[in-house]
């Protein structure tokens, strides 16, 4: 398999192709898609691994098992991270001729944070470069399963209490950042929607906590004064809608609805058009100095998985 052909394999793997008018396999970006609604938009992908190993068996069908019978050797750089062992087969092991196994060294977790932002990072710099008639282009990062299986646990305070990356997700000229990876309940984390759900629910338990700040009982103006904050941090296009008396932040291809129960990041639907207008002179209770200590205190406490339900999958 070839990279060109394994990148249209997870792409089609995250996005339902039936649903547009045309998908084309090009390059800078990746992929370039025409919605049914005439808009054409790009998606780019790119790898994050544990190693050159695990990059190449995620590529390459024929490669781990040339490892094994020694036909191929492991990468140079690879030998204090990856080791082959004899096991004592199973009966179709036996069957299929198989008699050694792939062992891997757990990954660091704080490096394959390290190696995100070296990833993202260098995609940023290549945005520029892309068919500029697109409407907005999509990044995807896809990772491997030693890679998965070392983050799952806690992936979302790793990523998103580690400043240098929160800050380039939120800044990126992406539309949004989808990692990729067989996480619990879902087989991708949109990173940039999530760090918003995450600076929302931030921002709303740190708002509960200043009794300086006097806030209006107008729910309309509560949520515009969160909007704005959102925009003081650096992300763009957002807007704020609301729909049978739920309020919904509007991002992408995504809406977070504020419910009484939980935070929920839903597809956004087609009707469904921002309503409320930002007003300019909210007051910027983000500048307050309190409020920034508050906050600061609710992130070293904050659990993210147990308040916000992430979607399943993305069509």
């Amino acid at each position: 398999m070839t990279n060109k052909e394994f990148e249209e394999k997870m792409f089609k793997q995250m996005y339902n192709v039936d649903r547009y008018d045309d998908t084309d396999y090009k390059d800078k970006p990746d992929v370039f898609i025409t919605k049914k609604s005439g808009v054409s938009f790009g998606v780019e992908m790119t790898g994050c691994y544990h190693s050159e190993t695990s990059a190449r068996l995620m590529v390459d069908d024929e490669f781990g098992l040339n490892l094994i019978n020694g036909k191929e050797k492991i990468p140079k750089d690879d030998l204090k991270l990856v080791e082959i062992k004899d096991i004592d087969p199973s009966p179709l092991l036996v069957e299929l001729g198989i008699s050694k196994m792939i062992y891997f060294k757990s990954p660091d977790k704080n490096q394959f944070v390290k190696e995100l932002i070296e990833r993202i990072g260098d995609k940023n710099k290549k945005y520029k470069k892309y068919d500029d008639g697109l409407k907005y282009t999509n990044l995807t990062v896809f990772t491997d399963s030693i890679i998965e299986r070392g983050i799952t646990d806690d992936i979302f305070s790793r990523i998103f209490l580690n400043d240098e990356l929160s800050k380039l997700i939120i800044n990126s000229p992406y539309r949004e950042i989808n990692l990729m990876a067989n996480f619990p309940s879902r087989g991708f984390v949109p990173l940039k929607t999530s760090l918003m759900v995450y600076e929302s629910d931030i921002f709303f338990e740190a708002l509960n906590k200043v009794d300086s700040i006097k806030i209006n009982e107008h729910k309309d103006e509560l949520f515009q004064t969160l909007v704005g904050y959102l925009m003081s941090i650096g992300f763009k296009d957002v807007s704020l809608c609301k729909y049978n008396n739920e309020y919904n932040i509007m991002y992408g291809d995504w809406m977070i609805a504020f419910t009484e129960a939980r935070t929920e990041v839903r597809e956004q639907s087609d009707f469904l058009k921002p309503n409320i207008i930002l007003n300019e002179n909210i007051d910027k209770v983000w500048e307050n100095d309190e409020f920034f200590l508050k906050k600061e205190a609710v992130k070293k406490s904050y659990a993210f998985e147990n308040k916000v339900l992430l979607p399943l999958k993305f069509i």
